[in-house]
């Protein structure tokens, strides 16, 4: 029988974590490597009865392990990050230790989320024209994008902001395009 990971999901969603276990444990014996599926492998260990009846192999630190072994994968692998804060916050009782992890995630959804913004920009003025473009962003939730800087915005968007229209908005990119 082939196992995969959305088999291990599968398990993990219905509460049966001593099968996501078993399947995860399947898949690391095939070769099967992906941050994905130790973040599941420490949410599964973090989620297990606490007589730990169900798999009494794994304690707690192998949350931690498996957290961390996701990040060797992919060292920005934000449910990663995520995880390995909670687990420092809520498990250990370790808040500083979980800071750095979710600034981390942040810093790495604020990339993924100015790469959308710019690519909703573009999107939507060349199918819509400038002036939608100006509306649909103006539309979008004021504190969104507060931290991303005008410097950050792709190159030819940067000519089509003014200065002088963010006020009304209170954040520095928060602009009328003008082109």
């Amino acid at each position: 029988m082939s196992l995969s990971l959305d088999e291990a999901k599968a398990e993990f969603g219905s509460g049966r974590y001593k099968n996501t276990l078993l399947t995860i444990e399947s898949l690391e014996a095939s070769g099967f490597v992906h941050p994905e599926l130790w973040v599941l492998k420490g949410l599964a260990i973090l989620s297990r009865d606490e007589d730990h009846e169900d798999h009494p192999t794994y304690k707690l630190e192998d949350a931690e392990r498996a957290f961390k072994h996701a990040l060797s994968l992919d060292p920005g692998y934000v449910p990663a990050l995520v995880e390995l804060g909670w687990y420092y916050l809520a498990v250990c009782n370790k808040a500083a230790q979980a800071i750095g992890y979710f600034e981390q995630a942040i810093e790495a959804e604020k990339r993924d989320l100015k790469r959308l913004v710019e690519g909703l920009v573009i999107s939507v003025s060349e199918v819509r024209g400038n002036g939608k473009a100006r509306l649909y962003l103006e539309e979008l939730p004021g504190n969104l994008l507060s931290d991303i800087a005008m410097d950050e915005i792709a190159p030819w968007i940067k000519p089509c902001f003014r200065a002088t229209d963010l006020a009304p908005f209170g954040l520095f990119i928060w602009p009328h395009l003008s082109c």
